[in-house]
């Protein structure tokens, strides 16, 4: 027992002290003050190159330093102390000044500081433990590589650059982060800045990020690279290259991409291109097979397709080459064995590199290229190999760039052996049996309504004339018919049209039916009982009637009790199709719904103002006058009796009515 007593005396007598020595210091008087074999240290005062160099020679057992309270002064010498620099910034933590203390685990730099220099940290492999200064600015080249035991960084907020290989092979680090976003200037990440951090999986440095370099993350595992808030404009070569990256948003400003960016990400599902970029860059995706792309993935404006770029997409079926580019590089595509259409929009055949499609079985590829262009694709090397056909999509029969009623229209009228022109036989074979025939038609009504791939797309308004509901007054818990109106000028055999109901009002599945003016037409509409998609058609031609009832489909609508007070139905989409097969595109529309029904109900509303077509209608309860104001600021009296009163002698146009101290808007056609 004796013995025991006297050993742990013995160790408690010669232990190193665990409290830190605490000094305060000018520039230069470190060395006076501390003395060898030192292993806990806070400076205070004010501190410059030379007390770097006292750390850097002769502290070597130093575990925990703390220079928080420190500022650091310039300094100038002929004499060599870091690198052979021989002036020192105030301010800046010297290069390799820390460099390689192995036995450090704890480190807070000078909180003044605003620089770190470089490889100032490099190789401490214990330290644990860092605080930074809150006013940082600048992080130098390799200034904290291989320092294995950091976990997680949290830069401060004044950051703007963080130097070539800064926190390179920091092994444990498992996220670096902006504390509380950028508040300096723009953000730019060097190269290799966090390569080889194998644990890194979160980078989240800010909103003012503008620049990553050269593979600035290769080997870490961030699975999210959420970057469309950032001012992010240039991305390095390699820059995420096998990584475990899983998707990627960059945002608009982005006007260079390095080649191999994004390079065999295998794990890669998601990633849009900037609208932005020129071209696309040499194995910018190479060996990404796990990416499910839009076929438009290559946006309008880039000129060229780099070397390898696609190679091995093996999981992409369709893929559109857009009208903007030139020349697609060496091997750009091979390996796409998945592919079973190629949009190809330049009316210039584009440049080839070598074996821009090894390995794709090229013959049972579709190639679709503009119709004045066919000749040329089909004499091409390397296109001729593909089954090249005249541009167009799958429906889309006329070749307009949209599938809509027009489409359908073609197709009843090439089943009934009228030879309608232009027709583009591939695209009605929708099914590609090499028969059009009563499927192909019944494909492209499920396009119409959504329910299969390639939706219309629409142009400008083109006619005059019009579809709109009938204005309707329907209580909550109530059914009733709505109209749907034709107001034409010309002669129809199909049309579609895109309706939305406001909340609390739905449509009775399966009630739309035909009326007189389309009893020869058959109506179909969507699922959606709020947006309703309405397509009307006849299978023999027949063209919809002309006469003054302009109701030319019904639907069952029914209210509950969020409808509002006032609201309104609008109709758009719409899409006129004559006989001859042209296409015309119809103004939107909105008509009214009040959850009012009936002079009881008026009641409490006490008017209501609507124009069908070309006569204003206004529904009262009482007996008054009105006003209407037309857009000139013409006012005209109107006198109002009980019930439904209309006008009919009006010009087309938007008035005002006044009516009761309330003001409504109101188009007449």
């Amino acid at each position: 027992m004796r013995k025991i007593l006297l050993t742990l005396l013995t160790i408690w007598l010669f232990a190193p002290s665990a409290s830190a020595l605490t000094v305060t210091i000018q520039p230069g008087q470190l060395s006076g003050k501390v003395t060898n074999g030192e292993t806990s240290l806070v400076v205070k005062g004010t501190m410059d190159a030379r007390d770097f160099a006292f750390i850097a020679d002769s502290l070597n057992s130093l575990v925990t330093l703390d220079m928080s309270g420190a500022a650091i002064a310039a300094y100038s010498t002929q004499d060599v102390l870091f690198l052979n620099i021989h002036d020192y910034e105030a301010g800046v933590v010297p290069a390799t000044s820390l460099a390689g203390k192995q036995t450090l685990t704890t480190l807070k730099l000078p909180a003044s500081a605003t620089g770190i220099g470089t490889a100032a940290v490099a190789g401490c492999t214990n330290l644990s433990s860092l605080t930074l200064p809150t006013g940082l600015v600048t992080i130098g080249d390799m200034a904290f590589t291989a320092c294995n035991k950091l976990t997680t960084l949290a830069l401060p907020a004044t950051v703007t650059s963080i130097g070539e290989r800064a926190f390179a092979h920091c092994v444990a680090l498992t996220g670096v982060s902006i504390n509380g976003g950028n508040t300096a200037g723009a953000l730019t990440v060097g190269d290799a800045a966090f390569l080889g951090c194998t644990k890194l999986a979160t980078a989240a440095l800010g909103n003012k990020l503008a620049s990553i370099g050269n593979e600035a993350f290769v080997g870490t595992v961030i699975k999210q690279a959420n970057l469309s808030a950032t001012q992010l404009s240039h991305v390095g070569d390699w820059a995420w290259a096998s990584t475990k990256l899983q998707s990627a948003s960059l945002p608009g400003t982005v006007t260079e991409l390095g080649q191999g960016a994004f390079l065999y990400l295998t794990t890669l599902t998601s990633v849009a291109i900037p609208s932005t970029l020129n071209s696309i860059p040499d194995f910018l995706f190479t060996g990404d097979n796990a990416l499910q792309v839009a076929e438009t993935f290559i946006p309008e404006g880039v000129d060229s397709i780099g070397d390898y770029a696609f190679y091995n997409w093996n999981q992409v079926a369709v893929l559109t080459i857009p009208a903007s580019v030139e020349y697609i590089g060496t091997q750009a595509m091979a390996g796409m064995t998945g592919l079973t259409t190629l949009n190809a929009l330049p009316t210039a055949v584009p440049a080839l590199g070598d074996d821009v499609w090894l390995g794709v079985n090229q013959p049972a590829v579709h190639l679709v290229v503009p119709n004045a262009s066919f000749n040329a694709y089909k004499e091409a090397a390397q296109w001729k190999e593909f089954n090249v056909m005249v541009n167009g999509r799958k429906g889309d029969i006329n070749n307009d760039g949209a599938v809509n009623a027009t489409d359908l229209n073609m197709i009843i009228n090439y089943l009934l052996g009228k030879n309608p022109q232009p027709f583009n036989f591939w695209a009605a074979d929708i099914d590609d049996n090499n028969n059009v025939d009563g499927s192909d038609m019944n494909s492209i009504i499920n396009i119409i309504l959504g329910k299969a791939s390639y939706a219309p797309a629409l142009l400008n308004p083109n006619t005059g004339d019009v579809i709109t509901a009938e204005p309707l007054a329907i209580k909550p818990g109530e059914t009733r018919q709505l109209r749907l109106l034709l107001d034409n000028s010309m002669l129809y055999t199909a049309l579609q049209a895109d309706i939305t109901l406001p909340t609390g009002l739905t449509m009775v599945s399966g009630s739309a039916s035909a009326t007189e003016r389309t009893s020869a037409h058959t109506v179909v509409t969507s699922d959606d009982e709020s947006n309703v998609r309405l397509l009307v058609y006849s299978a023999t031609g027949n063209e919809i009637r002309n006469s003054d009832n302009h109701t030319i489909v019904t639907i069952t609508v029914q209210a509950d009790a969020s409808l509002p007070v006032e609201s309104f139905i609008t109709i758009d989409g719409v899409v006129l199709a004559t006989a001859d097969g042209d296409t015309y595109l119809a103004e939107a529309t909105e008509s009214p719904v009040s959850n009012v029904t009936g002079v009881d109900d008026l009641t409490a509303a006490t008017y209501r103002v609507y124009a069908a077509g070309s006569v204003l209608h206004i529904e009262a309860a009482e007996a008054t006058t009105a006003q209407l104001v037309a857009v000139n600021g013409m006012t005209t009296p109107l006198q109002v009796e009980v019930g439904d009163n209309t006008y009919s002698d009006l010009n087309a146009g938007v008035y005002i009515v006044r009516i009761g101290g309330q003001s409504h808007k109101v188009l007449v056609r």
